[in-house]
Formats: structure tokens, sequence, C-alpha cells
């Protein structure tokens, strides 16, 4: 059956059919029962245009802003025919709007396709649309689009302006011829508005790589952009500085700036676009330029205050034309890279990309100007022996070398000139940029007749003192001297010299010596003045000297200070060291306490001055304290050995007489022996020294005699006549009259007491002469016979039978 006058579709390998925009056109063929399809530019209440705004669509329902599709219509729009051959993973695409009823089976749309040129015809795809790339607002209801904008709410889903739809139909691979159409069965009530379709093409799976750049905000931070299409979902991104990457839109940072070579891998995955066959893969290589502005050359200004400064801008990394803007604004060249007029500033400019305006860099930089043009200027006079031999001198610094350098008026050239009449010379300096500086009265040239030194004041000086003459004076400019001491002698400083004199010691005798010194001054090296003659008068410094007869010794020592060569002409100044001064000549007498002193004496003449220390002249010592222990505190007969323990203090000299007119020790803390007993006791008397003082103490010490009591400690009373009692045996020593025996038995009763020596106890109690064996305690009580202190004793005696 022949449906069109338009000749077969042919679509190659990973290629496309025509777009189909039904604009100028409609090779779409419409039929069917009741059928509202119509070709038109939309003007219905939902769609008021195509898709390209002012062409025309497939419509169904009229094209009225209240036209429906017709009760019971079952109609058709039928696509031409296609041939597929080369297709091996085919879709659909196509622009879509779609209103009605919609359900399972009312008002249904769907799409069909026929391999036989439209002889039969089966449905493209029943299952509901699920939203992936290839699979794109296809069915919203089971087998049909579905829904409704308006009236008889029974459908729900519809859009509310156009869709793309994307449907994969690899059903469809390699045939031959394939139509497809566009059907609606609708029942007899709620009509709604119907269907438009527009942008109608046929595909091979394929994807296309495409990517844009920006700039980022960061140096060298580029944001790049996927444009690639159909359906991508692997990326693989080669910045082409050895970086990569796999997100679908990243921003790589560059180390510096460049053109570098992107490239960008896009495929899809096989699981996405598995229903259309795949993966498939595309390739991009693209350049990116990574730029930033650089001085290309730099001229700075010429003289100090001029505008004459150039720059030339340049680029790193940009292929592509560039804005430019300067702050401040240049003399000329604003919006070029060229800034010429530049003054000694600071400049900023920016450049932008006339492609891509994210794309900016800043550079700055500074135009320096030379320092201001300055001259040290020197000059030397015309001397006496001829009017026209001075000099001009000039070191130049500022500006750029080198330098022309003219002296006016007379015209000479030259940083040093020669040969110059007095006369006052303006110097104009020219440096190798034309810059000029000119120095009004620069140097004035005098003429001078001889040289003329400023009269010199007399000196006065004492014997090796120091001394400093003023610098010479002179009234004539460019002026020296030369000095020579009259009489030959040095006294410090020479005999002969040029220039000042140097500050000197000086050399003196024992009487007044006065040198005289003639000056000559000389200017210009050449041209000699009128002396002048000054004298230098060292007086003898004064003999200073003193003595004292005694000048140690104990506290209050008394000295008395002689002067020696005395003189009526001089002024003394005593300095005592012990709080006291005097201007007398010869003194008093001065008291010391203990210490040493230094002693001055300053003597002072017309012009001398002198003084005498005399360090530690006056030693005073603190007088010794004296004191002495000694142990034991008597003398035992049994063992008269005596230790003295030596207590003084501020001494170091000792003499110890033992009281005995036989004893005695230098030694510090001796020891002696009474070995003889001559008296009851003896008077002890050390004598403690240091160097100039002494003191004494006297101590007695007596005679202890020896207690001789023997105890025993077991006694038998059976009147057998042997130790039948218990008597203390007392040979010496203690006073008899004051002599008590107690016998204690074990319960602390008193069983015997006696008060004479003679009597011991002969074991009875009273008259109970049967005592128990056992031990008993005594107790003696008794006074040495030399001494009334009461001593004790006790112990422990057995009695047995």
């Amino acid at each position: 059956m022949q449906w069109s006058s338009f000749s077969q579709i042919v679509i190659n390998a990973n290629g496309c059919s025509p777009l189909e925009l039904f604009d100028t056109s409609n090779p779409w063929i419409m039929g069917g029962s009741n059928s509202s399809w119509t070709w038109a530019n939309p003007n219905k209440l939902q769609i008021m245009d195509d898709i390209s705004i002012g062409g025309k669509a497939i419509l169904l329902g009229g094209n009225t802003p209240t036209s429906t599709y017709n009760t019971n219509e079952n109609s058709w729009a039928m696509s031409p025919e296609f041939d597929l051959s080369a297709v091996n993973n085919p879709f659909i695409s196509f622009n879509f709007f779609w209103s009605n009823e919609g359900s399972d089976n009312n008002d249904e749309i769907w799409m069909e396709y026929s391999l036989n040129n439209g002889g039969t015809w089966a449905e493209l795809d029943p299952s509901i649309g699920t939203g992936t790339c290839y699979d794109q607002n296809w069915y919203n209801y089971p087998d049909n689009w579905g829904g409704n904008n308006g009236g008889c709410s029974s459908g729900t889903g519809g859009p509310t302006d156009w869709v793309s739809v994307r449907k994969c139909i690899n059903l469809l691979s390699n045939e031959p011829s394939v139509r497809f159409r566009f059907r609606l069965s609708a029942n007899g009530s709620c009509e709604n508005y119907g269907a438009a379709m527009d942008n109608f093409q046929v595909c091979d799976v394929t994807v296309t790589a495409a990517a844009t750049y920006q700039c980022g905000p960061q140096p060298f931070e580029i944001e790049f952009t996927d444009a690639s299409f159909i359906c991508p979902t692997d990326w693989q991104w080669d910045f082409g500085d050895g970086f990569t990457s796999t997100v679908q839109n990243p921003i790589h940072t560059y180390a510096q700036a460049g053109t570098y070579q992107a490239t960008l891998i896009v495929g899809t995955s096989t699981v996405l676009s598995s229903a259309c066959g795949g993966p498939v893969h595309d390739t991009l290589h693209f350049n990116v330029d990574v730029f930033e502005l650089i001085v290309d050359s730099l001229f700075n200004a010429s003289c100090i205050g001029s505008d004459n400064g150039q720059a030339f801008i340049g680029s790193v990394g940009m292929s592509t034309a560039l804005d430019y803007a300067w702050t401040p604004a240049p003399g000329t060249g604003q919006n070029t890279n060229i800034g010429g007029g530049l003054s000694p500033i600071t400049y900023a400019v920016v450049g932008t990309s006339q492609l891509r305006p994210s794309c900016v860099s800043t550079i700055s930089f500074s135009i320096t100007e030379p320092t201001q043009i300055s001259a040290v200027v020197t000059s030397v006079n015309s001397t006496c022996t001829g009017p026209c031999d001075g000099s001009l001198s000039a070191v130049v610094s500022g500006g750029t070398p080198p330098y022309n350098v003219v002296w006016q008026p007379l015209n000479l050239v030259g940083s040093t000139v020669q040969n110059v009449c007095p006369d006052t010379y303006d110097l104009t300096i020219t440096d190798s940029n034309g810059c000029v500086e000119t120095m009004v009265n620069a140097a004035t040239i005098t003429f001078i007749t001889s040289a003329m030194i400023i009269p010199i004041a007399d000196e006065d000086v004492c014997q090796l003192e120091q001394l400093a003459i003023p610098p010479f004076a002179y009234s004539t400019t460019n002026t020296n001297a030369t000095w020579e001491v009259l009489e030959g002698i040095d006294v410090g400083f020479g005999i002969t010299g040029s220039g000042n004199i140097p500050s000197f010691n000086a050399i003196g005798t024992n009487s007044l010596l006065t040198v005289n010194i003639k000056v000559t001054p000389v200017a210009n090296g050449s041209c000699i003045g009128i002396t002048d003659t000054f004298k230098i008068n060292i007086h003898p410094a004064p003999i200073v000297d003193f003595s004292s007869a005694d000048t140690a010794g104990c506290v209050s020592k008394e000295v008395n200070f002689n002067l020696l060569n005395y003189n009526p002409n001089y002024t003394y100044f005593w300095d005592f060291g012990n709080g006291q001064s005097d201007f007398n000549a010869n003194t008093g007498t001065q008291s010391y306490n203990s210490g040493s002193y230094d002693v001055s004496l300053s003597v002072v003449t017309n012009y001398c001055a002198t003084t005498l220390v005399k360090s530690n002249y006056i030693n005073v010592y603190p007088a010794p304290k004296v004191d002495f222990s000694f142990s034991p505190g008597k003398i035992d007969p049994t063992n008269p050995q005596i230790y003295f323990n030596n207590l003084s203090e501020n001494a170091n000299t000792y003499a110890w007489d033992f009281g005995d007119g036989i004893g005695a020790s230098t030694t510090e803390s001796p020891t002696y022996i009474y070995e003889n007993k001559s008296a009851d006791s003896y008077i002890i008397n050390l004598v403690a020294s240091n160097a100039s003082c002494s003191a004494e103490i006297s101590k007695s010490i007596f005679y202890e005699e020896s207690v001789l009591i023997y105890v025993p400690n077991a006694f038998t009373p059976d009147n057998n006549g042997n130790n039948d009692s218990f008597k203390p045996i007392v040979e010496s020593g203690i006073d008899i009259y004051d002599y008590e025996l107690n016998v204690f038995n074990r319960w602390g009763e008193l069983v015997f007491q006696s008060f004479d020596p003679v009597y011991g106890w002969d074991g009875c109690y009273g008259n109970d002469c049967d005592q128990p064996l056992g031990v008993y305690t005594w107790k003696i009580y008794y006074h040495l016979e030399n001494n009334a202190t009461r001593k004790e004793r006790y112990g422990t005696v057995l009695l047995l039978k």
C-alpha cells in the first residue's frame, strides 16, 4: 500500500534520521474513524505554540483553545518509512504533550510499529516507562499515555507543558522497513484536549563528548562542565598536567600557567544502556588556557619627576584575545597591553579573556625614577705662587651616569678642573638620560697672599699631669702649621712636628721648667705666614710625706702625726680615716678604736695638687676577752691531772700560772698534774695577749680528799667469831659525826640503824635474832671532812647461816 509520496528515510550506523520539525511540511499521514488529528501551529488552551516557537506540530483534538478529540474516535497519525538496516541499537525521541481521560480502558493514547509498510501493526512497548535516560516520559499507564487536564477527572499524571520522550526500540534493530504511528481510542464520554507531538527523530545509540570550561576564583583554578550527549554516564578527564578525575563536572587547579591539552572520554555504562545495547564511548581533545599576566619589558622614568615610563604586558597560557584595564590609568594605552606615559608609582593591570570573562589575571609593578642628581663640591684656592692655580672638584651621585659636568662662567668641563682663577662658579650636571641639575654658587675660588694663625695662649701644667693644647686656629683657609720647641727639650710631645700638638703628660723637674714653642702657619702647602711663639710652664709637683712614732695599739689608741717637708706657701688637707679631717699643717692627737685606717694628706699649690695615701697606716687591736674552765672541778689526790679549756677571745698568745709555784704553760689549752700537795687550794692565773693588748683572769682550785668506805656483800651471824656482823669499814675522808647506816628487809621495814661506824648489824631485828635468810638493802649517809654536802650510798647484803 502506498501511503505517502515521501521516500524512505535511511539511517546510517551510529547516525540519526533528520530531525522532523513539522514547521514547513508534514510527512506524516493521519486517518482512522472520527479522526481529530491535524497539522498546525498549536492554538490550544495548554499548548499555544510548538517547541521551536512559531512553527507547527502534529495535534490531536483539533486546534482551538476549547476543542477536544471526538466521541468514539479511533484514529491514528503515521510516520514515513524508515530503513534501520544499519542500525544496531535504535531509539526514538520526540516532544509530546497529552491530556486525555486515561486509564487501562478509556481514551487511551499509545504508539505502534509496522514492519510491512502498514500491513500489520503491533504496540511498540506496553510497559510503563522507568524514567531512565532511554525510557524517558514513556507510558504512565500500562500500554498508554493517560491523564486529564480538566473534566472527567478519572485519569491523572498528564504533563502541564511539552515533555521530551526518549524510548529504546532495540526490537527493531536492523529492520529494513519500519513505520510508527500514534493511536487514540476514545469511548463515548469525557473527551478532553487530546495530544501534541513535535521534533520526531530515530537514531542509533551513540554518545558525543562535549565540554566547556571557565576559570574559578582561585589562581590557575579551572571549572570544567560536561556537555556530552546523549545519556552519558561515565567520565574520564585528563587535565593534561598528569592529573585526572572521574567527576562529571570537576574543578582542577593547575600548578602554573600554560596551554594544556585536556581529554574527555565519555561513555554509557552497560546497565544504563542495556535496553539499547552499549556501552558506547566518545573522546574529545581540547585546549585549556590557564593564563597569567607577565611584564614583558619595563622602562622606568628617565628623570626624577618625569612621567615617560613605559610597560609592555604579555601573558602566559592565553591563546585568545584579552581585554586590559590599568589602575591608575596610564598616559596612553589604557585598554591595551602597552602602557605609556607612566609616572614613578605602582600600577595594577587586569587582563580578562574576551572568550571566557571568568578568566582574569592581575599583575602589579612599579615604575621607578632615578635619585636626585647631587654633588659634593670641594675647591682649592689660588695660592701665593700664582693667581690661577686653584682647582674645583665635584663628586656626583644620583641620576643615571655617566655625567657631563660644566663649571660656569668659564665653561670649564670635567668633574675636576685645574688652573682655576679666583671667582664664584655655578655647576651644571647632565646625566646620560638628559636630566639636568644646576647648582648656583657651587664654589668660590679666592686668592691667598699668606697664611695667618690666631695668637696662641701660654699654658701652665703640673709635672706629670696631662695637658691638651687647643687646636691651632687660622684666619686663612686651607692652612696648616709646623711647630718647634726652641729649647730643644722634649717634655712629652717631641721637639718638632706639624699640625696640632698632641695631648701629653708633662715631663718636668723639681723646679719650674719653661719651654718656648714656635708655630709657623702654611697655607695651600706653600704660602708661609708670620710665626707665633707661646710657652708652656711645667711646675714641679710638691713633695708630700708624713710620719707617726707609733701606729699600732689597743682600743682608744692615740696617735700624733708629723708633717715632713713643710712649705708655708702650700695648702694642706688631712683625712685621718677615723672620720676626722684638718686643714692645719701640724695636727694634734687623734684617737682610734679597733680597726685598720688609711691616712691621706693632700697638698695644693697654684698649679699642682698631690695626695699621699698610706693604706692601713693605723692598726688598732681590740682588747682580749680572757676566760677559762677546768675539769675536774677539784684536785683528786688519787688522780691529780687537770684539763684546762681556754675560752679567751681576740688573743693569740697565752701565759698560764697553775698556782703551785712550779707549773706554767704557754699552750692555749694545757693539761697539768698537781703531783705534790702543798696547799688545800691554788690560784690559777691566765694572761691572754694579741699584738698590742693583753688581759688576765685568776680562778681557785681545791683539793678533794678520797673517801675510802668498804662495804661487804654477805655475813653469817652464827656467833662463831668469824664474819658475825654486817659493818662497813670506813678508812678515811668522812666526818664520823655525820654518819648513818640503815638496813631494810624485803618488805621495806627498817631492821637496823647505826650512827657510829664502829657498830654493825648482828642480824637481829629488835630481840628477834632469827631473821630470814636472804637479801637485805642498806643505805649509808655521810659528808666529807672538807665539804658539808651530805652524800648517800646504797646496796644489798646477803644474810647467811
